[in-house]
């Protein structure tokens, strides 16, 4: 069965055995999720299917309560698989085609805030540039652990980016203080169903 029949027919028969209807949202996405890594889809990605649905969630409610309905019954009617089918694909292209944009947008705000910076590939700046979009607001602990560097490397590489203009300071004071940037938030608010 091709993967992304095999997530949908999977979002469904989770709602058939928890047949809440408030409480499966969360839940019924992790399968997909589950069944695109299980099935190498993805690997260390996840895919926003649930995005393109918030924006027109009655679309995605009716088909796949539809869908649910017709496998319960004693003869299941293709024309509304196919169509929970198509609902769901159509749902999983635009995610994938608003993450390809996402990532094409934070690339070209990391190649420009490298350019500005002027400093080497695998400088603790550049590491931290690359670290933005994982980690757009931060401290320098947190992001010394998760660069795997020295507090006083990525202390360093934080002034450098805040004198840039990359990043500011969110937090008063000089002691925990936290950082953010931006124009990752931004991008990301700007997705439709993101905020």
């Amino acid at each position: 069965i091709p993967v992304v029949a095999q997530a949908a027919l999977a979002h469904i028969q989770l709602m058939a055995i928890r047949p809440f209807a408030r409480a499966n949202g969360k839940t019924a996405f992790s399968v997909i999720q589950l069944v695109f890594s299980h099935r190498g889809v993805t690997v260390d990605d996840v895919i926003p299917v649930s995005l393109p649905i918030i924006v027109s969630p009655h679309d995605f409610q009716t088909g796949s309560t539809q869908a649910l309905l017709t496998c319960m019954s004693e003869i299941p009617s293709s024309d509304i698989l196919n169509a929970w089918l198509r609902c769901f694909a159509q749902a999983c292209i635009h995610a994938a085609e608003q993450v390809t944009a996402l990532v094409s947008q934070l690339d070209m705000l990391q190649q420009e805030w490298r350019r500005q910076l002027n400093v080497r590939s695998d400088s603790a700046s550049s590491l931290l540039v690359s670290a933005l979009p994982a980690m757009p607001v931060f401290t320098v602990n947190s992001m010394s652990a998760y660069l795997d560097r020295s507090f006083k490397r990525v202390s360093t590489a934080t002034e450098e980016l805040v004198a840039a203009g990359i990043i500011e300071q969110i937090t008063p004071g000089k002691r925990n203080r936290v950082f953010e940037c931006s124009a990752v938030v931004e991008t990301f608010a700007r997705i439709p169903g993101f905020q």
